[in-house]
């Protein structure tokens, strides 16, 4: 199906120069997606583990699972500072991509409109 406005000197748009963009756009907002949900989901564990250890003592000792290995790390309380760093840097990061999908859906929503106007 084609579709051509009448003396505009355009060419015809076609259904499929439509559908492969907007189906690039889509796996890249559905990639973008599982990702920021992933990443979310870090970011509570982060948080579970924070109100873990917050109770205990600081002196502590301290093991993390490191590749697949258990590690004896310093003390409870610097690992407790590493976890509320990395879970602010994740929210940061989260943000970011947050900000991205939102450039990206008016991305869609721009391209929708701009097709209604080309086939109408």
């Amino acid at each position: 199906m084609t579709s051509n406005v009448e003396g505009d000197g355009k060419e015809p748009i076609n259904e499929q120069a439509v559908a492969n963009p907007n189906g690039a756009m889509r796996a890249d907002k559905n990639q973008l997606y599982s990702k920021i949900t992933e990443l979310e989901m870090e970011a509570s564990e982060h948080s579970l583990v924070i109100g873990a250890i917050q109770s205990l003592d600081p002196s502590r000792r301290c093991y993390r699972m490191i590749g697949g290995m258990l590690v004896e790390r310093t003390k409870l309380g610097y690992e407790n500072l590493t976890v509320r760093g990395r879970k602010v840097q994740l929210r940061e990061f989260l943000w970011v991509l947050q900000v991205q999908q939102n450039n990206r859906l008016c991305a869609c929503a721009f391209l929708f409109y701009f097709l209604l106007l080309e086939f109408s």
